[in-house]
């Protein structure tokens, strides 16, 4: 079993008119391409995180682009929601980034721009900077600080993760 050292450098989230904008930067000890392999193959993405349901790739494309739905559980409380983002995803080498399309999730607009950089053999930054705004009522004062523990939790889930996977022989 691999145990995972990622570390979460910093990170930031705010709800602010009506939008959450956030922010991490991660570092992965584990090679880029493999750190990259696992970004990209948004068929899996449902390995990631457990609360990702979902994540399929709904049509490709031209210029390098996706239209991707990804699928969110998550549970506070007793209380369980699903949250639907459909994105368009345009890849590149070291970026991915994610715009929110309208009317088709439970978002009214997003942007989320990830990047990776190697730092040597075995170590990869993550950065991540986004907005998005909910089309779906947040509770005042309660809401956005709960969702900020929760927004935590998962990220530092998700980078032991995309570690663990990273480093994993299996495939």
């Amino acid at each position: 079993m691999i145990v995972s050292s990622a570390s979460l450098k910093k990170s930031s989230i705010e709800y602010k008119d009506k939008k959450f904008l956030y922010s991490f930067e991660a570092q992965i000890n584990a090679r880029h391409d493999r750190v990259l392999d696992k970004l990209h193959n948004f068929e899996q993405w449902d390995r990631l995180n457990d609360n990702i349901s979902k994540s399929k790739v709904l049509e490709t494309l031209p210029r390098n682009k996706i239209k991707r739905l990804l699928t969110l559980t998550q549970c506070i409380f007793t209380f369980c929601f699903n949250l639907k983002f459909v994105e368009i995803v345009t890849l590149s080498k070291d970026r991915l980034e994610m715009n929110i399309v309208a009317g088709e999730g439970n978002f009214s607009a997003g942007r989320a721009i990830w990047e990776t950089v190697s730092e040597g053999t075995y170590k990869t930054l993550i950065r991540v900077n986004a907005t998005l705004s909910p089309d779906f009522w947040i509770p005042p004062v309660v809401g956005p600080l709960v969702l900020e523990k929760v927004f935590l939790k998962q990220i530092k889930k998700t980078i032991e993760t995309i570690e663990t996977l990273a480093k994993s022989r299996k495939d």
